[in-house]
């Protein structure tokens, strides 16, 4: 298990890595830069494919084995948290601290659970699809791929 110091240095990473994958525009808004193609159409900046599922950020868009996976906005989220960090623990206070903006509690735990058993349940398209999401007992879960 992580030390508090461990879980806060964690916690501050990925928050600043999450700061710089969005410049502040002058207005103070976060707004991805987008590049263009050569025809004026726009690219995807975050395309993430593993085995048979396919994320893209700026699309919100989740595929596995080419069919369209529907996730709520936290659903998503938290799959970007874990996609993004994969083979790493991410622990239920950084979740929380992620989805929601603040550490997580007895409440929290219970809900991030409740996330975490849809978004298996979604990604599991056919039967046969692996299991992307490990838990990681009494700490947090993980990406497998």
């Amino acid at each position: 298990m992580l030390s508090q110091r461990q879980q806060d240095e964690l916690t501050d990473y990925i928050l600043e890595r999450e700061k710089r994958s969005f410049p502040r525009t002058s207005s103070d808004c976060a707004v991805p830069a987008i590049p263009l193609s050569k025809d004026g159409s726009m690219q995807p900046l975050t395309e993430i494919r593993v085995k048979d599922l396919y994320f893209c950020l700026e699309e919100r868009t989740v595929l596995v084995r080419n069919k369209k996976v529907d996730l709520t906005y936290r659903e998503f989220e938290m799959l970007h948290l874990l996609i993004a960090n994969r083979r790493r623990v991410i622990t239920f206070e950084i979740i929380s601290d992620y989805i929601w903006g603040y550490e997580s509690g007895d409440d929290m735990t219970q809900a991030i659970h409740n996330i975490i058993n849809r978004l298996r349940k979604k990604l599991r398209v056919e039967p046969d699809v692996p299991d992307y999401i490990s838990s990681i007992r009494s700490v947090g879960y993980k990406f497998n791929m």
